[in-house]
């Protein structure tokens, strides 16, 4: 499908219009980038795994933040982009050409068990949507990540924050709730993107992290500063 480029400066790749403001992390969302500072220095987390490169912006900016990032990016054209005009010269980037599908197992595969690791998953664009088989290998990996996921549905707030849907299903709680209960044995909290506080393209995100201390109920925040709810007494949307 033909897209209008963008011409770059300083000798860069001319970049696909694909989205709004694509130039930059998170879509531009400040508030994004702050929460996922929040989470990392209250994991302790040094290693980024983001699903879904597109042009770079976002892994550029995890390099600045992580010790280790691994990024994943199907499109070839993409990634030659991204790699030429900023993530060569991140030293502390692999980028990895190929499906999430294929490429996840290996890298979980080589993190301690134990270790934090963040994972943001922006893979779900496109003909095929992975996000339940990346649940899935995350879930047989033993793996307890810190999940951050893009363009993500939140009932509340559909008409304030943009997201993402394949075949007329929105990508929200509903759809992979059951795949969080097993990666967390049903211990997790889930928390959204704030829309007064969100900027950028404005796009809706679930932050999700363990909940260690306890063993039988699962929560929902839908706003990222009000108390956790038992997600039992919550009717989806």
């Amino acid at each position: 499908m033909d897209r209008s480029f963008i011409i770059m400066e300083n000798n860069q790749l001319p970049e696909p219009l694909l989205m709004q403001e694509q130039n930059g992390p998170f879509n531009n969302d400040v508030y994004v980038a702050n929460k996922i500072i929040e989470l990392k220095d209250e994991f302790k987390i040094t290693h980024a795994i983001e699903l879904g490169t597109c042009l770079g912006y976002s892994a550029e900016w995890f390099s600045k933040y992580f010790i280790k990032v691994d990024t994943v990016e199907i499109s070839q054209q993409y990634l030659n982009i991204a790699l030429y005009n900023r993530l060569n010269r991140c030293a502390n980037i692999e980028a990895h050409l190929g499906s999430s599908i294929n490429i996840l197992p290996h890298i979980l595969s080589g993190i301690k068990k134990g270790d934090s690791i963040l994972i943001f998953i922006d893979s779900h664009w496109g003909e095929h949507w992975p996000i339940l088989e990346e649940l899935k290998i995350i879930k047989d990996s033993g793996h307890l990540p810190i999940l951050v996921i893009h363009d993500f549905f939140i009932p509340e707030y559909k008409e304030l924050l943009g997201y993402d849907s394949f075949n007329d299903v929105p990508l929200s709680l509903e759809y992979i709730k059951d795949s969080l209960k097993e990666i967390y044995d049903g211990n997790f909290i889930v928390e959204y993107n704030n829309p007064d506080k969100s900027i950028g393209a404005k796009r809706g995100v679930a932050y999700i992290k363990p909940l260690l201390e306890v063993k039988s109920e699962f929560f929902l925040n839908s706003n990222c500063e009000a108390p956790a709810i038992d997600w039992k007494n919550i009717k989806p949307g």
